[in-house]
């Protein structure tokens, strides 16, 4: 059962100069969450990595938080360096809400690979009709990559 949350919370003006950086012509790929090995964003950024060979111009956007010092955080950048991913990978860290509404709003693809989402229910709650973009969730992808490993 999802969280109640007040919409009106979400009632925010979004941040207009994010917004124009983020409506450049890229793709914009957009995970919102903490940093965790459950949210598998490793995942992601490898799943990214094959996205880009069919769209040159996507950006990855991490939005979430991870603990100080924490170690899956350090891999998950250590991952992105690694596959020179650093241009087209965005991890945000703690940011605001008029952040937050921009990043939704210029979303293309709401994706996640967590092992722990509730089928998108938050997300689908949060953007409401602000997002044009829909949910992309871990289960159905997986099935289609296990086939094709």
């Amino acid at each position: 059962m999802p969280i109640p949350v007040a919409a009106e919370k979400w009632n925010v003006a979004p941040d207009a100069g994010l917004m124009a950086h983020l409506q450049d012509g890229r793709t914009n790929l957009l995970f919102v969450g903490r940093i965790a090995p459950n949210k598998k964003q490793d995942d992601l950024v490898v799943a990214f990595e094959h996205y880009l060979q069919l769209d040159r111009d996507a950006r990855l956007i991490l939005v979430g938080t991870a603990e100080e010092s924490d170690a899956y955080a350090a891999h998950l950048l250590e991952l992105i360096a690694a596959r020179n991913l650093q241009e087209s990978v965005v991890v945000t860290g703690s940011i605001t809400e008029a952040q937050l509404q921009a990043y939704y709003r210029t979303a293309h693809l709401l994706w996640s690979m967590s092992e722990h989402e509730g089928f998108a229910c938050r997300w689908s709650k949060r953007c409401g009709s602000m997002c044009r973009c829909s949910p992309f969730m871990s289960r159905l992808f997986r099935r289609h990559w296990d086939r094709q490993a």
